[in-house]
């Protein structure tokens, strides 16, 4: 009789155990991020990239130089004998491809083409995984590339903390001249690192008014959430629409302040 009991519990537990199983398993399903159509999205897109024109600077400062390109800010001087692309770096530059550097992780490596379709010339250097940790040295490279413009768009904020202090070495790397225009990031909850590099990218906007804004990435998905991946970081099609619109927001918003203070003086 106990025999007989103890099994009917185990075929209980066992039942149980199954079901616990596949409900874990369905729901993990559903958690996971749609790496499928995230995969297919970034092969799109590098596609797509290929038939856009642009300078897209490879990590090293390499450069990958565009079909019909005009003029390399690199390469050609000015009357003064300064670099064109020292003569870029100055407040009243305005919002062209020629004046526009983009640097940043997977998100920016995304949205690519449509940067590079809505401002032919720009430097483009998005990478997968890459982290604020890198920054430095990345930034001193297209320094020395002559790749660095007067508008520096740095989208670095999913897969790493940004501090306040890693924000100053890049304000101060740039220098006076340029500005720095911060993309926030977006994720799930287990990205618990996004909301703090978030805030401290709102604390550099109030402490460096005119040198350093904020595209809000963050705010335009929360409020458009179809416009995300699985993953709830990477734009799909439509918002990657959404995010070049903030870009070029916050480089419209820029401008404005570029031409303020030269009224000013």
């Amino acid at each position: 009789m106990i025999r007989q009991k103890m099994k009917v519990v185990f075929a209980v537990l066992a039942t149980v155990a199954v079901f616990l199983w596949a409900a874990v398993f369905v729901a993990a399903l559903w958690l996971a991020p749609d790496n499928t159509s995230l995969e297919d999205g970034f092969a799109r897109e590098e596609h797509r990239s290929a038939q856009h024109p642009g300078a897209k600077a490879k990590p090293g400062g390499q450069k990958q130089r565009a079909k019909a390109p005009k003029a390399n800010p690199g390469r050609h001087k000015t009357e003064k004998g300064e670099s064109a692309s020292a003569s870029a770096a100055r407040p009243q530059a305005e919002v062209k491809g020629e004046n526009i550097t983009v640097i940043g992780d997977s998100v920016i490596a995304m949205v690519d083409s449509a940067i590079k379709a809505k401002w032919p010339g720009v430097v483009v250097d998005g990478e997968k995984n890459r982290s604020c940790f890198v920054i430095d040295a990345l930034l001193q490279k297209h320094i020395a590339a002559g790749t660095l413009r007067h508008y520096v768009v740095l989208g670095v904020a999913n897969n790493g903390p940004i501090t306040p202090e890693k924000i100053d070495g890049w304000v101060n790397a740039l220098g006076p001249q340029r500005v720095l225009i911060l993309v926030t990031g977006h994720g799930t909850a287990r990205t618990t690192w996004i909301p703090k590099a978030n805030a401290a990218i709102a604390d550099a906007v109030k402490r460096y008014p005119n040198r350093v804004l904020a595209a809000d990435w963050f705010s335009v998905a929360e409020a458009h959430p179809e416009g995300l991946y699985r993953d709830r970081t990477h734009p799909n099609p439509a918002g990657t629409a959404l995010f070049v619109n903030e870009v070029e927001r916050v480089l419209t918003q820029a401008a404005d302040f570029a031409a303020s203070a030269q009224k000013a003086h």
